[in-house]
């Protein structure tokens, strides 16, 4: 899709695009495109896991006070999504610099320093993360698979176990992302970044 504005000539409004190169489209202009689009499946899927979630609780406040009849498994439904909902969103958040900071200096340094920042940051603190993570969460998740866990609550639904296996689907997605956070620091470092740094809200 082209960069679109709208202009107002004598208050007529005219949408105007300019196409966008088609090297540029198909790889995104940078070589990280391909590490990112997992963190982006994953924020799609978030989406839809929030929409399902906000069903979902709709429908246990219908039952419970206006039919008399609470339901377990659509309480455990509306919890499981709600939590997937924020795990798979994670990589995106961090593409995006969207995650919660506290940020003094950053902002105000010239690209080159931030991308120093990034790069030393995702070393240091994220792959280590991601690395804990992995390894403090595989045998609990493998257990979860053996057992075929399911919910605790009487009535609950089965299938637990999948839910769990995003403790590890998360840090592995952070992974990939962060891989590509770690391209775009090199890129500011070298002075030929030109992603934004927040999603586009251009039509």
């Amino acid at each position: 899709m082209g960069k679109c504005s709208v202009k107002n000539k004598k208050k007529i409004f005219k949408l105007e695009c300019q196409p966008v190169d088609k090297s540029v489209q198909k790889d995104g202009g940078r070589p990280s495109w391909w590490l990112e689009r997992p963190g982006l499946w994953g924020l799609q899927l978030s989406s839809l896991c929030l929409l399902g979630s906000l069903l979902s609780v709709v429908a246990v406040v219908v039952l419970r006070y206006l039919f008399r009849e609470p339901s377990i498994a659509l309480q455990d439904l509306s919890l499981w999504l709600h939590a997937a909902s924020f795990m798979l969103a994670i990589p995106a958040a961090l593409k995006w610099d969207q995650h919660v900071r506290v940020d003094i200096f950053y902002r105000r340094w010239p690209e080159p320093t931030q991308g120093w920042v990034d790069l030393i940051g995702s070393l240091l603190f994220l792959f280590p993360l991601v690395a804990f993570l992995l390894y403090g969460s595989w045998d609990s998740v493998v257990l979860s698979w053996r057992l075929r866990e399911a919910s605790a609550e009487t009535g609950g639904l089965p299938g637990l176990f999948i839910v769990k296996s995003l403790v590890v689907v998360m840090p592995a997605l952070l992974a990939v992302q962060g891989v590509a956070f770690v391209l775009s620091a090199w890129r500011k470092i070298r002075g030929d970044h030109r992603e934004p740094r927040t999603p586009s809200t251009e039509l």
